[in-house]
Protein backbone atom coordinates (compact mmCIF):
# COMPACT_ATOMS: atom_id res chain seq x y z
CA UNK A 1 0.00 0.00 0.00
CA UNK A 2 1.26 3.41 -0.80
CA UNK A 3 2.01 5.85 1.49
CA UNK A 4 0.13 9.85 0.96
CA UNK A 5 2.71 11.59 2.57
CA UNK A 6 6.76 12.53 1.52
CA UNK A 7 8.81 9.38 1.25
CA UNK A 8 12.10 8.59 2.58
CA UNK A 9 13.71 7.47 -0.93
CA UNK A 10 17.37 7.41 0.37
CA UNK A 11 19.22 7.34 3.39
CA UNK A 12 19.58 5.37 6.08
CA UNK A 13 16.18 5.06 7.56
CA UNK A 14 14.81 4.60 3.86
CA UNK A 15 15.38 0.69 3.96
CA UNK A 16 13.88 0.27 7.35
CA UNK A 17 10.93 2.31 6.97
CA UNK A 18 9.80 0.18 3.74
CA UNK A 19 10.17 -2.71 5.77
CA UNK A 20 8.26 -1.60 8.93
CA UNK A 21 5.22 -1.35 6.33
CA UNK A 22 5.82 -4.23 4.52
CA UNK A 23 5.76 -5.59 7.74
CA UNK A 24 2.60 -4.61 9.20
CA UNK A 25 0.63 -4.71 6.07
CA UNK A 26 1.66 -8.47 6.12
CA UNK A 27 0.34 -8.65 9.47
CA UNK A 28 -3.08 -7.01 8.34
CA UNK A 29 -3.36 -8.98 5.77
CA UNK A 30 -2.62 -12.35 7.99
CA UNK A 31 -5.52 -11.21 10.27
CA UNK A 32 -7.85 -10.33 7.46
CA UNK A 33 -7.59 -14.06 6.12
CA UNK A 34 -7.24 -15.18 9.34
CA UNK A 35 -11.04 -13.88 9.98
CA UNK A 36 -12.22 -14.52 6.45
CA UNK A 37 -11.05 -18.43 6.70
CA UNK A 38 -12.81 -18.87 10.48
CA UNK A 39 -15.84 -17.31 8.86
CA UNK A 40 -16.34 -19.21 5.74
CA UNK A 41 -15.64 -22.46 8.02
CA UNK A 42 -18.64 -21.37 10.39
CA UNK A 43 -20.90 -20.96 7.19
CA UNK A 44 -20.17 -24.19 6.25
CA UNK A 45 -21.07 -25.59 9.34
CA UNK A 46 -24.32 -24.10 9.51
CA UNK A 47 -24.84 -24.46 5.48
CA UNK A 48 -24.74 -28.61 6.36
CA UNK A 49 -26.88 -28.36 9.38
CA UNK A 50 -29.40 -26.19 7.15
CA UNK A 51 -29.15 -29.47 4.59
CA UNK A 52 -29.97 -31.91 7.30
CA UNK A 53 -32.49 -29.85 8.62
CA UNK A 54 -33.98 -29.90 5.24
CA UNK A 55 -34.59 -26.25 5.38
CA UNK A 56 -34.47 -24.62 1.54
CA UNK A 57 -34.51 -21.28 3.18
CA UNK A 58 -31.69 -21.15 5.04
CA UNK A 59 -29.58 -23.16 2.71
CA UNK A 60 -30.15 -20.43 -0.09
CA UNK A 61 -28.95 -18.03 2.78
CA UNK A 62 -25.83 -20.45 3.42
CA UNK A 63 -24.98 -20.52 -0.07
CA UNK A 64 -25.10 -16.27 -0.40
CA UNK A 65 -23.14 -16.05 2.34
CA UNK A 66 -20.49 -18.49 1.39
CA UNK A 67 -20.30 -16.90 -1.48
CA UNK A 68 -19.44 -13.32 -0.36
CA UNK A 69 -16.56 -15.23 1.66
CA UNK A 70 -15.60 -16.88 -1.36
CA UNK A 71 -15.54 -13.29 -3.28
CA UNK A 72 -13.42 -12.04 -0.24
CA UNK A 73 -10.68 -14.32 -1.33
CA UNK A 74 -10.81 -13.78 -4.97
CA UNK A 75 -10.67 -9.92 -4.05
CA UNK A 76 -7.23 -10.19 -1.72
CA UNK A 77 -5.82 -12.24 -4.53
CA UNK A 78 -6.49 -9.51 -6.95
CA UNK A 79 -5.90 -6.73 -5.19
CA UNK A 80 -2.49 -8.22 -4.72
CA UNK A 81 -1.61 -9.71 -7.86
CA UNK A 82 -1.50 -13.09 -6.02
CA UNK A 83 2.17 -12.59 -4.99
CA UNK A 84 2.32 -11.44 -2.41
CA UNK A 85 -0.45 -13.94 -1.10
CA UNK A 86 1.49 -17.06 -2.81
CA UNK A 87 4.77 -16.38 -1.16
Amino acid sequence: MARNRKELDVGIFAQTLNNIEEFANNIYMAQYLQEVVEGHMRLEQEYHQAILADDPDAIAVKEAEMEVYSNSFALTYHLFDGAEILQ
